[in-house]
């Protein structure tokens, strides 16, 4: 049976469940929440609250496509979060992002650029709106992942391993390194989307520097094909309490 199929127990034309209803998914090892796209982070931070007591962490999927592309990529992950979880605790943060670039040379090539004159606009968080950011999504889901651990969040959605991509542990070690540095969890996931919101961002330049080089080498398409530069990024980084990654 198919994503639909096993959302609704039917097929694509089944009604989608009332909004703030618990749906439960037969082979899902999380529950969903449906929500208004427009308060879906203030359900979100609530759920946040709830989950510290309940022993859950929740993070919003996005709306129906969005989480029919998660399913499709994560299906070829089939190993467990624990067992993800394991090597993601064993990784070596500062030794993967060291050595990374060594694996595909040209790809890190990197201008430092100029810092930016301006200060740089806060676009929101992306998940939740359409393809233009101009208006949010009519309903959008919120996955309660059972751990209290956030950083493990990645693990439960099986995101990564394609392309440039890296696989769902590297994505939770990488999580656990940023929220004891900077207090960031993960707000928002789709396949090749993740937003965070970040509690104690950098505060100095040097500071956003260095993080933005972290950031690139995680993920060269918010250079590449973002902001172009180093100190551009940087500049988003800089006191700035949302981190968006997107690979293509």
């Amino acid at each position: 049976m198919g994503f639909f199929g096993k959302l609704f127990g039917g097929d694509s034309n089944g009604k989608a469940p009332r909004q703030d209803e618990g749906i439960e998914v037969k082979g899902l090892p999380y529950s969903l929440v449906a929500v208004p796209g427009e308060g879906a982070l203030r359900r979100w931070k609530e759920l946040q609250a709830a989950g510290q007591s309940e022993g859950f962490t929740p993070v919003i999927l996005g709306d129906m496509e969005d989480m029919r592309q998660l399913w499709d990529v994560g299906d070829t992950i089939t190993e467990t979060p624990e067992a993800l979880a394991e090597r993601a605790v064993a990784l070596d943060v500062r030794q993967w992002l060291a050595e990374r670039p060594d694996s595909e040379p040209a790809e890190f090539e990197v201008e430092e650029g100029e810092w930016p004159d301006e200060e740089m606009e806060d676009c929101g968080f992306k998940v939740i709106a359409d393809d233009d950011g101009e208006k949010f999504k009519e309903t959008v889901y919120i996955a309660k992942i059972p751990t209290r651990e956030a950083w493990q969040v990645p693990l439960y959605l099986r995101i990564g391993d394609w392309n440039e991509c890296p696989p769902p542990e590297v994505h939770a070690a990488i999580a656990r390194y940023w929220q004891e540095k900077y207090g960031a969890v993960l707000v928002c996931a789709r396949y090749d989307t993740l937003e965070y919101h970040v509690a104690r961002p950098p505060v100095d330049r040097q500071a956003a520097q260095a993080l933005a080089r972290e950031q690139f080498i995680y993920c060269t398409d918010i250079v590449h094909q973002g902001t172009e530069t180093l100190n551009g990024l940087a500049a988003t980084l800089l006191q700035g309490e949302k981190w968006y990654f997107w690979w293509d």
